[in-house]
Order: C-alpha cells, then structure tokens, then sequence
C-alpha cells in the first residue's frame, strides 16, 4: 500500500476489490493472490507497446511500484544488508521509494523496525565507478554504448527570421 500511495486509482482499487473494509490480518487471500489479481485487473490505463507482432499493454507505473514495493520488502525483512542500491534515473520510481519511507516511517508498526536503507545510482554514476575502479576504459564504455544504443532520428522545426524593410517612395 505504501509503495503505491501515491496512485489513488491503484488504492481505491486495492480498498474496494482486495481489502473491503476488513483489517488488514483478516484478509483471507494470499497476498499473491491479491497481488496477481491487482496487477491482472490494473487500474491505471496504459499504452500499447511493442513491436506489432507481439503488442501487449504497458500497465502505467507498475514497474515503479513493484521495484519499491520488493525494496521495501528487502529493507524490513532484511535489516542486516549494509544497504539495498537501486540503479535507476526514473523520478517516479525515486517518488515511490521516498513517499513510502515516508509513510513507514509514520506508523508505529514500523517505527522501531531496524531496516537497511534504500539508495540510487544513476547510469552516469555507475559508468563513473566502473571506469574509476579500472573495469572498464571510457574507449571500452564508449564501445559497448555504440553498440547498443539505437539510431534515432531527431525532427525539429526551425523559425525563419523575417527581416522586414521600411522603404519609402
């Protein structure tokens, strides 16, 4: 719940259809049964993706709140891990991450717990470290992204400058 709070169709979906007004230790189904029913019937609409021979459904956010929620889960139930390093740029999963520690740190069912804290490491940070460590060269970094990275094309649009003349006759 935490981890998604920030997603009000994603909460009143999981209050109405999975806790229904119960409490929380009364809730009868496993919760991979209440997860796979959440993410079977997600309620934030998406966009369809891929390429057309195997076109399936984005489900909007669902990789964010998945990758906080396990943090999460390692956080608390792994209190001993020195930390838990997420490698990622996106805004919204460092949103889930943070608004969630936020609420775990509010409620006294968590306020005690020992839990190991959850960081991030950008793309450049971690191409920084590899080659500062000598694992790589910026050459052989340089050569690995050429051959991943796929040609895109780039369309702009340009102003003309109008150059306006006063004559007089």
């Amino acid at each position: 719940m935490y981890s998604s709070y920030r997603f009000g169709q994603i909460i009143g979906y999981i209050k109405k259809e999975i806790i229904q007004n119960q409490a929380y230790e009364d809730i009868e189904y496993e919760f991979t049964i209440w997860i796979n029913m959440l993410y079977d019937n997600w309620p934030m609409q998406g966009k369809e993706v891929g390429p057309s021979t195997n076109r399936r459904i984005q489900k909007k956010n669902a990789g964010e709140i998945s990758i906080s929620a396990l943090a999460h889960i390692l956080s608390y139930y792994f209190p001993n891990l020195e930390s838990i390093t997420l490698l990622t740029f996106d805004t919204d999963c460092y949103n889930c991450i943070c608004y969630a520690e936020d609420k775990f740190n509010k409620d006294e069912n968590f306020k005690d717990k020992d839990y190991a804290s959850v960081t991030f490491k950008s793309n450049d940070f971690i191409l920084y470290e590899l080659v500062k460590d000598n694992h790589y060269t910026i050459d052989n970094i340089k050569e690995i992204i050429n051959n991943i990275r796929a040609s895109r094309i780039l369309k702009y649009s340009r102003k003309k400058r109008i150059i306006l003349m006063n004559i007089s006759v």
